[in-house]
């Protein structure tokens, strides 16, 4: 039987840049976002006072394909939401632009438990084809940065306080319907 390689470049897109040599932080429910966390070098060419750079992370992330697009233990398959220090800026302190920055990487938590779930339902249904992953990925990552899109939009990259609390609100219940991907 024939392996290839594969690294999970294609399906870990970073959605604000690579990350090599970066300082990852890990979603985590008990552990928000503070601003030494944005140490990143500020990006003028950008809108706002502030940029989360996140990326959702096949784990792991290189994994064997057989010559049949089988992929060798797919049962291990999972994703990491991820924020990325040393690509994230600031230049406020204000504490609701925090707030508004730490729910875009809690969009992105959302997205990974999406996925995860498509997940679970792949391999309790025996897939291994590397293209079925792959494809389930692809649609909720272009999900994810439609829905990152909207929330700037609507909520004028966090200025409006009220529109911000829905999203937030909106965003840790369907988060909570998901607790069990976490």
């Amino acid at each position: 039987m024939n392996l290839i390689f594969i690294v999970f470049f294609v399906m870990g897109i970073n959605a604000q840049g690579g990350s090599n040599g970066q300082s990852i932080i890990d979603w985590d429910s008990a552990r928000k976002l503070r601003w030494t966390d944005f140490k990143g070098k500020v990006d003028p060419n950008k809108f706002g006072s502030a940029m989360t750079s996140h990326k959702i992370e096949i784990l792991p992330t290189n994994v064997l394909v057989d010559e049949n697009n089988n992929i060798q233990n797919y049962e291990q398959m999972t994703v990491e939401a991820q924020f990325f220090t040393n690509k994230s800026w600031t230049t406020s302190n204000n504490n609701d632009i925090l707030k508004h920055e730490q729910l875009h990487f809690d969009i992105a938590e959302l997205y990974a438990r999406k996925i995860r779930k498509r997940f679970e339902e792949l391999k309790s249904d025996g897939v291994a084809t590397f293209s079925k992953y792959q494809e389930c990925y692809t649609i909720f990552w272009k999900e994810c940065r439609k829905t990152q899109k909207q929330y700037d939009n609507e909520t004028s990259h966090g200025q409006y306080k009220n529109v911000n609390q829905r999203w937030a609100t909106n965003i840790t219940n369907q988060l909570e319907e998901l607790k069990g991907f976490e």
